[in-house]
């Protein structure tokens, strides 16, 4: 969530340079965009979620999810969502057609 709109976060650069205190410690910076989902791509993307916990596993969730009891379904389950998920169009490129509405850098 970003000022109350749901959002992607994606690294769109990552840049490294020299410590020039200490010209042996590699720094790197990664640049992030924030980009604004419409209503249907929450909808998509929640429903492609949920089929992956289904047969895949729960173990990508988050903690603050509600993602502390982490599964993996057995491997015969799988292809019930990659078999699916490989003829989907890709939503990340569909969200990020549009400019970010911030970014940040780390």
């Amino acid at each position: 969530m970003w000022n109350g709109d749901r959002v992607l976060v994606r690294c769109l650069d990552e840049v490294d340079y020299v410590d020039p205190e200490d010209e042996e410690d590699l720094i790197r910076t990664r640049f992030f965009g924030i980009f604004l989902m419409t209503d249907e791509q929450v909808k998509e993307s929640n429903r492609r979620q949920e089929l992956f916990r289904k047969h895949v596993g729960t173990h990508q969730d988050y903690p603050r999810c509600g993602g502390t009891n982490s599964r993996v379904h057995p491997q015969s389950e799988w292809n019930k969502y990659y078999d699916e998920a490989k003829n989907w169009p890709d939503l990340e490129e569909e969200i990020m057609r549009k400019p970010p509405v911030a970014w940040y850098k780390s």
